[in-house]
């Protein structure tokens, strides 16, 4: 059964655990010198754990929409954040800064949505 107020705290939990990669990790890689796109699977994380915990209150397709506006968000204020941060992107800081939005959205979709699909599946196999 679909319950919007459970559904709402997944879309936070994600927001929250997204923002919180972001300027953790952008303030880390700089001080610590190390590249920020090591942060990767912590964001991949996120996205299975909304799909997995998404699975008992809804369907696929809420889980994906979920998913997928976290990855949206990720991908603008999310990218938006490690600039103003001066995240330590390495040797790809020009490639990072010339991506438009567009680029960063679909990737961001195809990657949420991809991994979302995935705890979905973990959880349903799990119960």
């Amino acid at each position: 059964m679909l319950d919007l107020k459970e559904l709402l705290s997944v879309l936070g939990i994600g927001i929250i655990a997204v923002t919180s990669i972001d300027v953790l990790g952008s303030i880390s890689s700089r001080k610590m010198n190390f590249n920020y796109v090591y942060l990767s699977p912590f964001s991949i994380i996120v996205y299975g754990l909304i799909g997995y915990l998404t699975y008992p209150i809804a369907t696929l397709i809420w889980a994906l929409l979920i998913g997928c506006t976290v990855g949206i968000y990720d991908g603008t204020i999310g990218w938006r954040l490690s600039i103003i941060l001066n995240a330590n992107f390495g040797q790809y800081k020009e490639q990072t800064l010339k991506m438009n939005m567009t680029s960063r959205i679909v990737r961001m979709l195809f990657v949420s949505s991809f991994f979302g699909s995935i705890g979905f599946a973990i959880a349903r196999i799990a119960s």
